[in-house]
């Protein structure tokens, strides 16, 4: 490896969703490379919420969508659906259980729609070593705090900067003494 790593990740339990044997396999090797001891896996929402019945993760990657390649719609759920279930507090486990979108749908109107739905983080694929570790990590140290809202449950949809130009601020910003973000 050419960048270090200074999370020691032995410990933490993840779980995989992706429709893909093939993907699966490969993240898993990543995630053992990177030093992960548990990862478990599954192929679509409904039996990651069984899988979770078990063992509660501590960080879930999933994909966007679970389409079975054949291109027949038969997964119970997609991957926005389960990050729901998640967020709402439908799947028995801890509503801010980290979730980090692994897929290659990468157009704006689908990492609005994962953002929406209170993913914390969203990976490109493909997937280097490098940026899954970053992710972890950003989940690890770096987190948004969660908004606990009437139509929304999850991080923080902005990201801070130390300084925004004002001509990006807010009108009403500094009378309302708002914390700047970006949107």
């Amino acid at each position: 490896m050419y960048w270090s790593q200074s999370y020691n990740l032995e410990n933490v339990r993840i779980l995989l969703v992706d429709k893909n044997e093939h993907m699966r396999s490969l993240l898993t090797g990543v995630l053992k490379t990177l030093g992960v001891r548990y990862v478990a896996t599954a192929n679509d929402g409904e039996q990651a919420l069984h899988e979770m019945g078990g063992t509660v993760p501590d960080i879930i990657l999933t994909g966007i969508s679970m389409t079975p390649i054949t291109g027949i719609d038969m997964a119970p759920m997609t991957g926005i659906d389960f990050v729901e279930r998640i967020r709402s507090g439908e799947a028995g486990i801890d509503r801010s259980t980290p979730v980090i979108v692994i897929s290659s749908y990468t157009e704006e109107a689908y990492v609005q729609k994962a953002r929406d739905a209170g993913i914390d983080e969203f990976v490109a694929k493909p997937v280097s070593a490098k940026t899954l570790y970053e992710r972890l990590a950003a989940v690890i140290d770096k987190r948004r705090p969660f908004i606990d809202a009437p139509k929304y449950f999850g991080p923080d949809r902005r990201r801070h900067r130390e300084e925004r130009p004002e001509d990006l601020r807010r009108k009403d910003d500094e009378k309302r003494g708002a914390i700047l973000l970006d949107e």
